[in-house]
């Protein structure tokens, strides 16, 4: 059930989607790979941990929950203003 819902969302276009869409119409295609070779271990990432109860991980380990938060908000800084 919830493999058929990530899988839903992964076919609905969004960030991800918006990304790969303007490196490969802006730039050559090894660049456009490239940001799908960050995107997909990242999606791999997030649907496994949901698998395996990501509330009960951060439950137990809280400072991980703050780091993810951070690196987040990091990573839309650098979409913001470097990319």
């Amino acid at each position: 059930m919830v493999l058929g819902v990530h899988l839903l969302a992964l076919l609905t276009p969004g960030p991800d989607f918006l990304l790969i869409s303007s490196y490969a119409l802006k730039t050559r295609s090894a660049h456009a790979f490239k940001a799908v070779l960050g995107v997909v271990p990242d999606n791999f990432v997030w649907i496994v941990l949901s698998l395996f109860g990501l509330k009960g991980l951060f439950a137990a380990f809280p400072l991980l929950q703050t780091l993810l938060v951070l690196s987040g908000a990091c990573y839309l800084l650098y979409l913001a203003f470097c990319a």
